[in-house]
């Protein structure tokens, strides 16, 4: 049986929801800036580099937010809350809402990252960030 009460687990969600919208808009500008390069349009580029910028900041807020809220919580909630975030499954039902939105972000934060991959692989070439891994 989970630690986690109702108020909880509901103070996350619209936080995740935040991040989903802030992460839709890095994913968006990630891909304008994809196509502004095989464009070669270097202007385009610069301008979305700039732009996508302060949603990264914005999701790296976000996620402050989050460990903060945990570390208030009792240790055990906190952990059950932490695992939760980190896309662990909940056998409780009444968390399936805040799982599914945690599954949704994750989701899109791959599909930002592989994204971003392709774009930095194309910029940098063998110098890419992601080769150097």
């Amino acid at each position: 049986m989970g630690t986690l009460v109702k108020e909880q687990w509901e103070a996350v969600i619209p936080i995740q929801r935040t991040m989903y919208t802030t992460m839709s808009e890095v994913y968006e500008l990630t891909g304008e800036m994809l196509d502004a390069v095989k464009r070669q349009d270097r202007v385009s580029v610069r301008m979305y580099l700039k732009m996508r910028q302060e949603p990264i900041l914005r999701l790296c807020n976000l996620r402050e937010q989050l460990e903060h809220y945990c570390s208030l919580l009792p240790p055990a909630s906190s952990q059950e809350l932490r695992d939760i975030l980190s896309g662990k499954s909940s056998e409780q039902d009444e968390l399936a809402p805040l799982c599914k939105l945690v599954a949704q972000n994750q989701h899109l934060s791959q599909r930002t990252i592989q994204a971003d991959q392709q774009l930095n692989q194309m910029l940098a070439g063998k110098k890419s960030f992601y080769l150097q891994k």
